[in-house]
């Protein structure tokens, strides 16, 4: 099992029921693979497997090229699996980014986050998301997007889903009016993309992206007067 819930009370408990208790600790895919290289491989084993098996299928078609048995359609074919293998080398880091893992998100998964977010009200303080991420990993399994529950390898992956999401976009704009202007426009725009079959879901995606990223604000800004409060009272 890639990734569980230790729990001090070993008591059952019904499914579906994920609140943590005192004592509670969250285990994920970090604690149980500390070197991200390693999870990224088993991650994406079979396309690393497949990369390897196409390597060794274009150096023996090279070799035939460049002997007298070579003829048109080997050095063909040998061009295009190095063309192949290229690409798929170079898709290899785009697995791993943030991007990619928010586009394997459907709609219910990320109002998930966002209510995760709404709920725990992370920071920027990473281990406030690993129980996000917990929760997350465990969503996306029952969703059957991932095969394990290894989704999210920690706390800091989720956080950088979520800046995908909506503070990437949004954070640069202080106004809170004009966030919530750009994101009607924006579902607006998805609407008429997607047609009128998804406009409520679009726009309730929208409100939760605007309510979620006030709930982070808000505690990013206690966070720093906690760390600091020497900065509130010059304010």
């Amino acid at each position: 099992m890639s990734s569980e819930l230790l729990i001090s009370d070993s008591k059952p408990r019904p499914e579906g029921l994920r609140k943590l208790c005192e004592g509670e600790t969250v285990i994920l895919p970090r604690d149980i693979t500390p070197s991200k290289c390693a999870y990224f491989l088993k991650q994406n084993i079979v396309l690393i497997s497949y990369i390897f098996i196409h390597i060794i299928i274009t150096i023996i078609l090279n070799r035939l090229a460049l002997s007298a048995h070579g003829n048109t359609l080997i050095i063909i074919l040998a061009a295009l699996l190095i063309t192949i293998s290229l690409f798929l080398l170079l898709l290899l880091p785009y697995l791993n980014c943030s991007r990619y893992k928010l586009t394997c998100l459907d709609d219910d998964c990320k109002f998930k986050l966002l209510a995760e977010v709404i709920t725990h009200k992370p920071n920027v303080d990473l281990s406030t998301w690993d129980r996000i991420a917990y929760d997350m990993n465990q969503f996306v399994y029952d969703r059957r997007i991932c095969a394990d529950r290894s989704f999210f390898y920690d706390g800091s992956s989720c956080y950088q889903v979520f800046k995908k999401l909506v503070a990437t976009p949004y954070l640069v704009n202080s106004n809170m009016n004009s966030i919530y202007a750009d994101l009607e426009m924006r579902s607006n725009a998805a609407t008429n993309i997607n047609g009128s079959g998804n406009s409520s879901l679009h726009i309730e995606l929208g409100t939760y992206i605007f309510k979620a990223l006030a709930v982070f604000r808000n505690s990013v800004d206690k966070y720093w007067e906690d760390k600091y409060p020497e900065m509130g009272d010059t304010v």
